[in-house]
């Protein structure tokens, strides 16, 4: 058994830094959790408001960051970075949950290299 969470990236800036670059922000994967603790409110305009609560944890969790948005006119790729432990992720910290097991190691994550409309996936395994 398995949960599979959509994590929401924040917007990408608009302004670049002094050296006319695009400032590539960082989050760290707690904050993406907060949305499934229950109390935070999650917009959008085809769902409208909604919160989300995690009854019970998984023996595995893969999360996913919602990396792209279309719009009337474009794709845009957001290249937020985010941040995570590669062992003992904890969620009972920043998502209540019931009591058992809440940490985690990571096992594999997966890669978008290229532009909104084209590039490749790669994934990358953790071997212990």
């Amino acid at each position: 058994p398995f949960l599979m969470l959509g994590l929401d990236l924040p917007p990408t800036p608009l302004f670049k830094d002094a050296l006319e670059k695009n400032i590539i922000p960082q989050v760290p994967l707690y904050t993406l959790l907060k949305k499934f603790d229950g109390e935070t409110v999650s917009e959008s305009i085809t769902q409208g408001r909604h919160t989300y609560c995690i009854t019970r944890l998984p023996d595995h969790l893969i999360v996913w960051a919602k990396r792209f948005t279309k719009n009337n006119f474009f794709r845009e790729k957001n290249p937020t970075i985010v941040t995570f432990p590669v062992k003992h992720l904890d969620v009972s910290e920043h998502i209540p949950v019931p009591a058992g097991g809440t940490r985690y190691d990571l096992v594999a994550t997966g890669c978008h290299e290229g532009a909104a409309d084209g590039g490749s996936y790669s994934c990358l395994l953790y071997h212990y």
